[in-house]
């Protein structure tokens, strides 16, 4: 991905889907979006830049989709 603004829009979205055998044990939990300079998650190079809470259980086989924006700081 290519950015030219600085500070720069950024526009993400995911989908969580509960592929369990049943509801989930919680009814809410936080969605982060991670910037990596490598593949690798949790090493140290990390940067969370967006965290969303979702309210709501997931029925089994259930799923939502979220997009946002998020303003990447300037460099």
């Amino acid at each position: 991905m290519l950015t030219v603004d600085d500070p720069a829009n950024l526009n993400v979205s995911w989908t969580v889907t509960n592929q369990g055998t049943g509801a989930g044990r919680t009814g809410s939990w936080t969605d982060q979006v991670v910037l990596s300079t490598d593949g690798i998650l949790g090493n140290g190079d990390d940067r969370v830049i967006g965290e969303f809470v979702h309210n709501g259980a997931l029925a089994q086989g259930a799923s939502y989709t979220q997009n946002q924006r998020i303003l990447l700081p300037a460099a």
